[in-house]
């Protein structure tokens, strides 16, 4: 939900479900994201939940999280069909 252009809420959820053990884990994790410039994100939140992830973080559970995110695809490069659009 964008409260401003540069300012929004976003949240994340995961479930996890084992059939042949019967094991469920799940997290959820609402953030508010910060874009100070055009491709540049910083998110800070935080993780609640039974799920260990650690690929997530170095322990991989619950906690306040800041992540920093860069797109450099998202129109600051042109695009190749403008390139040749530019020459016919």
């Amino acid at each position: 939900m964008a409260l401003s252009p540069w300012l929004s809420v976003r949240g994340e959820g995961r479930l996890v479900m084992e059939r042949t053990s019967g094991a469920t884990a799940w997290d959820g994790a609402p953030a508010l994201v910060f874009r100070p410039v055009s491709g540049l994100e910083v998110a800070t939140g935080y993780r609640f939940g039974n799920l260990q992830d650690p690929d997530f973080s170095v322990r991989g559970g619950h906690g306040t999280f800041v992540t920093l995110s860069a797109a450099i695809t998202e129109r600051v490069f042109p695009t190749a069909a403008a390139f040749w659009r530019r020459r016919f």
